[in-house]
């Protein structure tokens, strides 16, 4: 399913680089579309080191952390011998330690918002800026709903998570907003400095 996910997303971002414009030029992947993809190597990178660190630090037994979250929330390809062996050979597995419930808590906000942006850019600019200054608002939304998630799901780790999203609360939505700022300006350049408008 996981390979499933990761395909999926980048067949989706591919084909839109590829589609053409109404000019016949290629049309570029924009910035969220580049930003998603890397969000969504890191999450699947996360979840294969955080099946190594379950399986050499303990030994596959995820009980010591399931007991405070529901039943499946982590279900792991242990058995898998592509994981099996990275498992085998992977130095200092103890460092992994941060890839159970502290990573994904950062990821998961710019997943969402460089999706969201994403899908919004492919309807074309205008809707993607107005999109992106919402960047604030959505990631304050998301993270107060998260942490409040967080909390009533505590595990030993909860405080550590409500702080690491309140860093992505911060981190994400400056980005969006210092991005875009980038890219108005640089449609305005292409604009003014095109053939089309000095022909006029």
């Amino acid at each position: 399913m996981t390979a499933v996910i990761v395909l999926a997303t980048a067949a989706g971002l591919i084909g839109a680089r590829l589609t053409g414009r109404a000019d016949g030029k290629p049309r570029r992947l924009p910035a969220a579309g580049s930003w998603l993809l890397v969000v969504t190597a890191l999450i699947y990178v996360n979840q294969v080191l955080f099946t190594v660190y379950i399986v050499r630090v303990h030994h596959g037994d995820t009980s010591f952390i399931a007991g405070d979250l529901p039943t499946g929330w982590f279900a792991l390809a242990k058995d898998n011998p592509v994981i099996s062996t990275i498992a085998q050979h992977f130095p200092w597995p103890e460092l992994l330690a941060p890839t159970l419930l502290r990573v994904q808590a950062f990821l998961e906000l710019p997943f969402t918002i460089f999706a969201f942006l994403t899908v919004c850019r492919w309807y074309g600019p205008g809707l993607y800026h107005r999109a992106a200054r919402l960047a604030w608002p959505a990631a304050v939304a998301w993270t107060v709903t998260f942490c409040l998630i967080e909390w009533a799901l505590r595990t030993p780790y909860t405080v550590q998570d409500i702080v690491i999203r309140l860093a992505s609360m911060i981190v994400v939505p400056f980005t969006v907003r210092k991005k875009q700022k980038r890219q108005k300006k640089s449609s305005r350049l292409t604009y003014w400095f095109s053939p089309h408008r000095r022909a006029h």
